[in-house]
Formats: C-alpha cells, sequence, structure tokens
C-alpha cells in the first residue's frame, strides 16, 4: 500500500499481484485505508480471474503484517475463500519484492509526476496504468514477456497461485 496527495486529501493505493506472472490482478483508490478496501482489491483479483471461484484453487497471499492484511475481517475473509496467508516478517520489504517493485515503478511513472485533482482523477489514472503495465511491460524475470502474456500462457495449467497484496 502507498498513500498519494490529491487536492482533496491522502488516497491510499493497494495492489494485488500475481507472483508468478507479475500481472496486477486487483487494485483499489480510496481516502481510507482499511480491511475492507484491501478486501475490495482482493476481490477484483478473484473475480476477473476466478470468476466460478477461488476455493480449491491453492491461492497464497503474501502481505506485510500491516494492520489491514492481519485484522480480524481480511483474516476470516482469506480463510472462508480457501487463501493461505503469508506474512514478511517485520522491517523486510524484501520478503514482498515483486508487489514494492511494482509499487516503485507507479510512483516513478504515474504519482510523482502528476499533481492529482481528486481520488476519480487519480483511479482512473491508475487504471490504464495498470492495463499499459500488464500488456506491454517486458519483464526479464518472465523472458522479457509481458505479465498479461504470461498469465495467459500459464492459463489452467497452475494449481498453486501465490498473490502479494501491498
Amino acid at each position: 500500500m502507498t498513500k498519494v496527495m490529491t487536492e482533496s486529501g491522502w488516497v491510499y493505493v493497494v495492489l494485488v499481484v500475481d507472483w508468478f506472472s507479475k500481472k496486477i490482478v486487483g487494485h483499489r483508490a480510496g481516502y481510507q485505508s482499511r480491511s475492507h478496501e484491501w478486501l475490495q482489491a482482493l476481490e477484483m483479483g478473484i473475480q476477473a480471474h476466478f470468476p466460478e471461484g477461488v476455493r480449491e484453487q491453492g491461492l497464497s497471499l503474501m502481505s506485510d503484517n500491516g494492520c489491514q492484511p492481519t485484522g480480524k475481517a481480511f483474516v476470516r475473509e482469506c480463510a472462508i475463500l480457501g487463501i493461505l496467508q503469508a506474512f514478511t516478517s517485520y522491517n523486510n520489504p524484501k520478503g514482498n519484492v515483486d508487489t514494492e517493485r511494482t509499487m516503485r515503478t507507479i510512483k516513478e511513472e504515474l504519482f510523482w509526476l502528476h499533481e492529482w485533482r481528486s481520488l476519480e482523477h487519480l483511479a482512473d489514472a491508475l487504471s490504464g496504468w495498470i492495463e499499459l503495465f500488464n500488456t506491454t511491460y517486458l519483464h526479464s524475470a518472465l523472458g522479457w514477456k509481458t505479465p498479461q502474456c504470461v498469465h495467459q500462457q500459464a492459463g489452467k495449467k497452475r494449481k498453486d497461485t501465490p498473490l502479494k497484496a501491498a
């Protein structure tokens, strides 16, 4: 999670990244950063990529030890969905390196380049940037393929699909 200043106040941005393909599968921008907003980002990814349901998919979710992913509501929802939660060790951003690197790229290429008028202005730009990232960014770790390409090639071959949230 990160926060970005807009003319109307701080906006908190949560990402859910597929660890395997590096695809941003869910995101949420809002004026608050509670477990509820983190769940909305997670649900976006689940609904888009598991329309038949997520149970029995072997999903894992890596996150830091913040109050949102460790909150009762978030932990309960992950358990209901059959998502195994894993947490980085304290003060160890390398434990969630894929998401942290993606967040850095968003900051450098989007957030820090503009003065944001509002939540809506930022959220619209973020959605467009994520689409561009997923479909055009080539990653050396993916054999110089895009996240979308790797995600599509893997298809339903993967049973264990770790996700990361920040």
